[in-house]
């Protein structure tokens, strides 16, 4: 289980994983080679999406109270001009800001 299911465990709140790397798992690509399902022991855990059309793909997975689809649907829903979601995008942004002021 990854940060974002223990956060939404404790906050009782819907959480969706996304990570850079792919952490276990194999990739089944899809047609469109943009989207491809995260197979690990034969299940569907989650989905490679790449958000630029040359670029590298991050990986989307359900934390909490919310389904692989919706994960989906929400994240591609907030990746319109960065590879990131937005919320995350901000995040890294104000996070290299307050880094390079130390």
């Amino acid at each position: 289980m990854g940060l974002a299911s223990h956060v939404g465990l404790i906050l009782k709140t819907p959480t969706i994983g996304i990570a850079k790397k792919l952490l276990t798992g194999r990739i089944n690509w899809r047609e469109n080679r943009r989207t491809g399902e995260i197979i690990l022991n034969g299940e569907i855990r989650g989905f490679a999406v790449k958000t630029r059309s040359k670029g590298k793909p991050i990986y989307v997975s359900p934390g909490n109270l919310i389904t692989l689809e919706e994960s989906l649907k929400i994240t591609l829903s907030n990746t319109l001009k960065t590879r990131l979601p937005a919320p995350l995008h901000k995040a890294h942004v104000l996070s290299t800001q307050m880094k390079n002021k130390l």
